[in-house]
């Protein structure tokens, strides 16, 4: 079977235990990052099987309708960058494991490496000593403070329990069903979203990025100070889900007003993000990491262990965790 691989940057996966599983199979990598749906076209003429590494390239029906001999995608996890609905109707499975009650550990370890960094000005802390300077300021430390999570997910649960062994109290805000879980766990529930924002002194975000929840935390309007403009001058804002969470250009806003007083985030509005002068990455209170929340050694043989069985699943004649069912009434030939 002829299978691409699309934004493998560092040529990791054939690195990886779990890569034997395609042996005998034809496998292109491609390595760089790219867009354009006539170059996709020309590199995916000839694939039967796509693999995507998350949503780093969008395939939409323009290029799924240039691509004749697709017959499978495999990934893992959410999938707003594909067109199921046009994979659908030319008959292009979509395989995607949802893995139930499996966190991203490297995602929240990532997070909780955020909140440190941020909190104690790791990063500009390293940059002066480099110049030759010492110190440049004093940090805060996190025991006896107030973790808000929003959204008390698989990686939101992980990223309270480290919060918890530093020693701050968690306070949660949720969907009914996850504030229960969260109330089992012994963490506090915020009483309102208002107060949710005002009182904790690190917010970090932990949602799927669906069409409820794009825009979902607000930033400062011209009467009310809502969301990100209740938090305090002290507090810091991390995000390590995704950027349309917060509404367009509101952290930014937020920022320049105030409050909150920090943010460290992995996620943003374009990816790759290659403009230097994007107002994140020259901001001394934001520290800023390239989407690497799921970038782990570990974390990858987990994940393509579950993309190369899907793999193997469908060339068995037994296609696994198809997210587009009804794509069986339009299967290409294979």
């Amino acid at each position: 079977m002829k299978i691409a691989i699309l934004d493998d940057y560092f040529d990791t996966l054939r690195t990886l235990q779990c890569f034997a599983k395609l042996a005998g199979h034809d496998v292109t990598i491609w390595n760089d990052h790219v867009q354009d749906v006539d170059a996709l076209a020309e590199r995916l003429e000839d694939a039967e099987a796509l693999v995507l590494i998350r949503e780093r390239t969008k395939i939409r029906a323009p290029l799924l309708e240039r691509l004749p001999k697709l017959r499978l995608i495999s990934q893992r996890s959410v999938f707003p960058h594909i067109d199921v609905e046009a994979c659908t109707r030319l008959g292009v499975i979509v395989s995607s494991s949802q893995h139930a009650g499996t966190p991203s550990y490297a995602a929240a370890e990532l997070t909780w490496g955020l909140v440190l960094a941020a909190m104690r000005q790791i990063p500009q802390q390293m940059e002066v000593l480099k110049t030759g300077k010492w110190q440049i300021g004093v940090g805060r430390s996190l025991r006896d403070k107030t973790l808000g999570i929003y959204g008390y997910g698989r990686i939101g649960r992980v990223v309270a329990g480290y919060g918890r062994a530093f020693g701050m109290t968690v306070s949660v805000l949720a969907r009914d069903q996850s504030l229960a879980q969260a109330r089992e766990d012994g963490h506090h529930i915020a009483p309102t979203r208002e107060a949710f924002f005002a009182e904790c002194d690190v917010v970090s975000l932990h949602m799927r990025l669906v069409p409820e929840t794009r825009g979902i935390v607000t930033a400062v309007d011209l009467v009310t100070a809502t969301d990100l403009g209740r938090m305090k001058p002290t507090a810091l804002l991390v995000n390590t889900s995704r950027a349309p969470l917060i509404a367009a250009g509101a952290l930014v806003a937020a920022l320049r007003a105030g409050r909150p007083g920090m943010a460290a985030v992995d996620v943003y509005e374009e990816e790759p993000l290659r403009d230097t002068g994007d107002p994140l990455l020259t901001m001394a209170n934001v520290v800023c990491t390239p989407h690497i929340g799921y970038v782990s050694v570990d974390e990858y043989e987990i994940q393509f262990t579950d993309i190369f069985d899907q793999i193997i699943a469908y060339t068995a004649g037994t296609p696994i965790n198809v997210v587009n069912p009804d794509v069986m009434r339009n299967r290409r030939g294979g």
